[in-house]
């Protein structure tokens, strides 16, 4: 009979164990259904939530997991936006109380606001989320048992500012859609300004970068970043700056270009941005030091022209007039480069001025002209593709068309033009620099350099035996030399390349 007992005993207690359950109900405690937390002062001040216990009996083998779940208000807590999972009693949790401090939780809802609204959780916002708790219980068998909190409450988190964390930056000036004129003097400057940074316990002085982009919301890459050195909570930004990046926008003239800036503070082992971003219109002026931009008009870009027939036969080449804000262009250049070279023509291979300085924007030129320009640069040349453009001479500068253009020559018969003579002149090197060399002569020669306009530029006398020629102050250019012995004349072009 004893032995029936205890094995009936044993068997009941067996199955006891067996139904009893690992989970049961709980509820949601603390902070209350609507309760509000704002995260400010001490950062280490402990800001916990608490439910009752949803364990059951306990079973041997058992372990217990829980998970705060998060949603928006009116969310489907069923699909949580995230959540908190930690074993019980580990890390951040004691059995029915998820602990953090206010420094975790503004770290944590930083990155729910960026999941949620794609901006950061900053001092002054607020976050509303439900949150509900989930337990569940895994044995050593197959079966898992999940425990979901008889209730849902809300909370609102509010971003106040911790004791070592620095006010954020409040702008000043310019104010949200500020007119701004970039013309006249490029020293002239906008001035921006915009509130200290401190913390309330006294932390060092902050530093600045004033951030200035074309793109709202996107400093990641800001156009301009600004170091402010001294500390200083304002910074002058000249119309010089400005003006490059209207140019580098390719904003046309008296054309408007919006652009942004805020300002980020960082110092204290913290980076911050201000709390909003402001939006200016800069307005694409003239100033004093520039020139209003122009086009070249013909040929068109990618221009093919076939030297051949008559040698008179006229190439007109054309462009826009410019100017600066003290007044017009005073000359202007048409000139050629190879078509790898430099857009602003630094060195051309070939210069024609103007004749009427600033009145001409256009210039004609032979195919005779053009033909045998190419002929003395390039021998038995057959295609050749070049730049041109135009130098307009304003104010002692220089200035050039926004675009060059491509034009490809071609080598044909031309009419009208003397074949090559016993009578032309070798000279050498040509191109040439600083100097040029002529055949030796027993003969006393007088060698005259002309511009391409029958300008005479140099006048030179050579005794017996003399070659050389110094060129080294010629600008760049093309011009036709002769040397005169007695009644004998002989010419070539020279290209003078420095």
């Amino acid at each position: 009979m004893t032995k029936k007992l205890i094995f009936l005993f044993a068997t009941l207690l067996t199955f006891t164990f067996s139904i009893a359950q690992t989970t049961k109900p709980f509820d949601l405690a603390l902070p209350a259904d609507d309760a509000v937390i704002v995260l400010q002062g001490d950062k280490n001040t402990d800001y916990p939530l608490t439910w009752t216990s949803g364990k059951g009996v306990q079973t041997i083998g058992v372990n217990y997991d829980y998970s705060v779940f998060f949603d928006s208000v009116g969310g489907d807590i069923s699909t949580p936006i995230d959540n908190i999972t930690k074993s019980c009693c580990a890390s951040a949790f004691q059995d029915t109380v998820l602990h953090f401090t206010g420094d975790q939780w503004a770290s944590y809802l930083n990155g729910v606001s960026q999941s949620m609204y794609a901006k950061d959780f900053a001092i002054g916002d607020t976050l509303s989320l439900i949150w509900t708790v989930n337990l569940s219980a895994a044995s050593s068998g197959p079966t898992y048992q999940f425990q979901l909190a008889t209730s849902i409450f809300k909370i609102r988190f509010v971003r106040g500012q911790f004791l070592d964390e620095y006010v954020p930056v409040k702008l000043k000036n310019p104010s949200n859609f500020n007119q701004a004129f970039i013309q006249g003097n490029p020293n002239s400057e906008i001035l921006f300004e915009w509130s200290a940074a401190y913390c309330p316990t006294g932390c060092a002085d902050a530093s600045y970068d004033l951030l200035i982009d074309t793109v709202n919301g996107d400093f990641s890459v800001p156009y301009y970043s600004i170091s402010i050195p001294n500390n200083d909570s304002s910074w002058g930004v000249n119309f010089n700056t400005f003006n490059q990046l209207l140019i580098d926008t390719r904003t046309p003239e008296n054309a408007s270009r919006r652009v942004y800036w805020r300002v980020l503070a960082y110092g204290n082992g913290q980076v911050q941005y201000s709390t909003e971003t402001r939006n200016i219109n800069l307005w694409n002026g003239l100033l004093d030091n520039e020139n209003r931009p122009f086009s070249l008009i013909n040929p068109i870009n990618n221009a093919t022209i076939s030297l051949t027939g008559n040698a008179s036969t006229q190439l007109n080449f054309k462009w826009e007039t410019t100017g600066t804000a003290k007044g017009n262009a005073e000359k202007y250049f048409l000139v050629f480069d190879t078509a790898f070279a430099s857009p602003i023509f630094g060195k051309p291979i070939a210069q024609f001025e103007t004749n009427n300085n600033s009145s001409d924007t256009a210039i004609n030129l032979t195919y005779g002209k053009i033909d045998h320009v190419l002929d003395s640069l390039y021998p038995n040349w057959k295609n050749l593709t070049l730049i041109w453009g135009v130098k307009a001479q304003a104010q002692g500068t220089y200035y050039y068309p926004e675009t060059p253009h491509f034009i490809e020559f071609r080598s044909g018969v031309m009419l009208g033009m003397n074949a090559p003579s016993s009578n032309d002149l070798v000279v050498y090197p040509n191109p040439a620099s600083i100097s040029v060399q002529l055949p030796a002569s027993d003969e006393i020669r007088t060698v005259l350099l002309r511009s391409m306009q029958g300008k005479k530029v140099m006048e030179v006398l050579l005794n017996p035996g003399e070659t050389q020629i110094d060129c080294s102050n010629l600008a760049n250019g093309i011009y036709l030399i002769e040397a005169l012995e007695g009644t004998i004349s002989r010419k070539q072009l020279l290209s003078i390349q420095h």
